[in-house]
C-alpha cells in the first residue's frame, strides 16, 4: 500500500453495521449479484472513511477482492489516492501469486519425476479451485502434504533447489525450547519442515500430517485417506493433485474453527468453494464429517458462509442451521472475534473445545492446550533443562494469569 493507514490498534472494536464492513463484505466474493451491485454503488457514495476500508480489508486478507469488485463496478467513485493504492497493492499481489504458482509448478514435476506424492493446499490450488482465478486469493507461502516416508529425499530436492532449513545449532541458540519435544513448536509436535529460498524470498510449509500432534485427534482426516481421496485439478496448464471438494469444505471449516473465524477470508474461502462448485455431494460431506465427529465445525463454516456472504448453500441445510441454538451460540461468538478482537488464549481454546459433541474429547482437547507449553511460556519464565518438565504446569499458570488480567481491563 502506499497510503499511510492510520495508526489504529488492529485489535480495537470493528461494528458490523459500519458502511466500510458492510462494503467489505459486500466485495468479499468472486461473482456479484445485481442487488449487491446496487449496494456496492450506494455505498461507495456514502461519507466512508477510506483509510479504515483499505485498513480492515488488508487485516483480512481481502484486497484482491475488494480491488477487483470496485474497480469492475464503479472505479470512478473511488477517491483517485485509495484507488492507486488498491492498483499498486492489487498488481504486486498478482506478481506474487504467478511466481508462487510458477515455482510450485516447477517442484511438482520435480518430485513427480522422483516419485513423489505431493498434495498442494492452500495457495495457489485453493485460489485456483475455490476462486476459479489465481488473483483473487492472497497468499504467502507454499503449502504441501507429503508422506514422511518421502521427507529424506525431499529435503535433498530442495535443498538443491536452494531452499534451506534453518540451522538446528542456530535455531536451539535463538529459541533454546526448541530442543524440548514437549514444546509446541518443536519438529515432533507440528510434524513439519519450514523452508526458504532467501533470493526468490519463497517459503514452503512441508507438512506430513494435516494438523499438529494435539490436534490429531479433534480433525481425523488422515494423510493416506486424504491423499487416496485426492483428484486432479487443472493449474497453469498441468494436472495437481487435490483434496476432493467434499474433503476440502471440511478442511476450510476446521482450518477456519482453529483460528476461531478471526479471518474474513477463511469464511470468504468455505462461500467460494461452495459458490464455484455445486456438483458438491453434500450427502458425502455430512456423513464424513459425522464419521469424523466434525459435524459442529462443519455447521458453523456453513452457517458464517451463508450469513455473511450468503453461500449457495441447500435449503434444507439452512433451515436446520437456524434452528440450531449451538451453532448459533458459537458464530456470536465468531461474530465477535471477526469483527471486535480474536479471543484471548483461554477463551480459545474453549471455544475450539465446544465444537466437539463428544465431551471426553472435549476435555481431552482442552487439557492438551492448557499443559503444552509454548514460546510464551519459556519467555514468561527461563527454567534449566532439568526442570523442563515443569513448563506444563507455569502454561496453565500464566494462561490463567492473562485471562484475569484481561478481565480487569
Amino acid at each position: 500500500m502506499t497510503t499511510t493507514l492510520t495508526k489504529k490498534d488492529i485489535n480495537s472494536p470493528l461494528i458490523v453495521n459500519q458502511p466500510e464492513i458492510e462494503l467489505l463484505l459486500c466485495c468479499a466474493r468472486s461473482q456479484v449479484d445485481e442487488q449487491t451491485k446496487v449496494k456496492i454503488k450506494n455505498l461507495v457514495n456514502q461519507d466512508l472513511n477510506w483509510e479504515l476500508l483499505l485498513e480492515i480489508g488488508e487485516r483480512h486478507g481481502l484486497i484482491p477482492l475488494l480491488f477487483y469488485n470496485l474497480n469492475k463496478l464503479c472505479p470512478q467513485a473511488i477517491p483517485s489516492n485509495i484507488f492507486s493504492s488498491l492498483e499498486q497493492y492489487f498488481q504486486a499481489h498478482v506478481r506474487r501469486n504467478l511466481l508462487l504458482t510458477a515455482e510450485l509448478l516447477k517442484i511438482l514435476d520435480i518430485f513427480k519425476n522422483n516419485n513423489i506424492q505431493a498434495i498442494p493446499f492452500k495457495g495457489p490450488t485453493l485460489a485456483n479451485y475455490a476462486y476459479k482465478n489465481l488473483t483473487l486469493r492472497q497468499f504467502c507461502d507454499l503449502d504441501l502434504l507429503v508422506r514422511e516416508r518421502d521427507v529424506p529425499k525431499i529435503i535433498n530436492l530442495l535443498t538443491s533447489l536452494g531452499y534451506e532449513l534453518p540451522s538446528p545449532i542456530a535455531e536451539i541458540e535463538q529459541k533454546p525450547y526448541l530442543q524440548y519435544k514437549n514444546f509446541l513448536e518443536s519438529k515432533e509436535i507440528q510434524r513439519k519442515y519450514d523452508f526458504i529460498h532467501s533470493q526468490k524470498q519463497i517459503a514452503i510449509d512441508l507438512q506430513w500430517s494435516i494438523t499438529e500432534k494435539r490436534l490429531n485427534d479433534f480433525f481425523k482426516l488422515d494423510l493416506e485417506y486424504l491423499i487416496n481421496n485426492s483428484q486432479l485439478t487443472s493449474l497453469g496448464g498441468a494436472k495437481v493433485a487435490q483434496f476432493s471438494l467434499e474433503d476440502l469444505l471440511l478442511y476450510l471449516c476446521f482450518h477456519g474453527s482453529k483460528h476461531c473465524w478471526s479471518e474474513l477470508k477463511w469464511v470468504c474461502d468455505v462461500a467460494e468453494l461452495i459458490n464455484n462448485n455445486p456438483e458438491i455431494d453434500w450427502q458425502k460431506v455430512e456423513a464424513q464429517a459425522q464419521k469424523i465427529d466434525c459435524e459442529k465445525i462443519l455447521e458453523l463454516g456453513l452457517w458464517l458462509a451463508y450469513d455473511l456472504l450468503q453461500a449457495n448453500i441447500p435449503k434444507s441445510i439452512i433451515a436446520s442451521l437456524e434452528k440450531n441454538l449451538r451453532v448459533q451460540w458459537l458464530a456470536q461468538q465468531s461474530y465477535r472475534s471477526i469483527f471486535e478482537r480474536p479471543p484471548e488464549e483461554l477463551n480459545k481454546y474453549i471455544f475450539i473445545s465446544s465444537l466437539k459433541s463428544n465431551i471426553s474429547t472435549q476435555l481431552v482437547y482442552f487439557l492438551t492446550m492448557l499443559t503444552t507449553p509454548t514460546a510464551k511460556e519459556w519467555n514468561y519464565l527461563k527454567l534449566p533443562k532439568s526442570l523442563a518438565f515443569l513448563y506444563s504446569l507455569v502454561r496453565p499458570y500464566r494462561l490463567f494469569v492473562e485471562y484475569f488480567n484481561s478481565k480487569k481491563i
